[in-house]
């Protein structure tokens, strides 16, 4: 007779002792390699990086004031990509980081999912007509380093 038991470590932590025979097979499979409940902040900010996830979250949760941002930041135009696993796409949300920080103008407070990566630019990168190709470019990991 074979008994599969599948136990997550939050439910290990919950249950009693699960008693264990000679002969018995126990597999210990690792840890996903991907972030499943992050939130992801690019660009002209002073802490870049991984951000947990926590519900409710909106961009004042990881961006809660000017303090944040880093000297010549574009306050006109900021960027949340989210990946929607439905259809296997990205959106792209824009909002104003301006009215955002300085109004507190909270329509501007958009609320964030799992996986979402907020983007934030320099002045420099700016001054193109073509917004959404510089924001990558500006707000990208490597570009925060290299300052570009």
């Amino acid at each position: 007779m074979q008994i599969v038991l599948d136990i997550s470590h939050e439910e290990l932590a919950q249950k009693k002792p699960v008693p264990l025979q000679d002969g018995d097979l126990v597999k210990v499979f690792s840890i996903l390699p991907a972030a499943v409940n992050a939130v992801y902040l690019y660009g002209n900010v002073l802490r870049p990086g991984e951000y947990a996830f926590e519900p409710g979250f909106r961009v004042l949760s990881i961006v809660p004031d000017i303090q944040s941002l880093d000297m010549d930041t574009y306050y006109d135009y900021a960027l949340i990509k989210r990946y929607r696993h439905q259809d296997a796409r990205t959106e792209l949300i824009p909002f104003n980081l301006g009215r955002l920080l300085v109004s507190r103008d909270l329509s501007q407070n958009i609320p964030l999912q799992p996986l979402d990566e907020i983007y934030i630019s320099r002045k420099a990168c700016s001054k193109t007509g073509n917004m959404p190709r510089y924001q990558e470019r500006c707000a990208s990991p490597a570009a925060t380093s290299s300052k570009i």
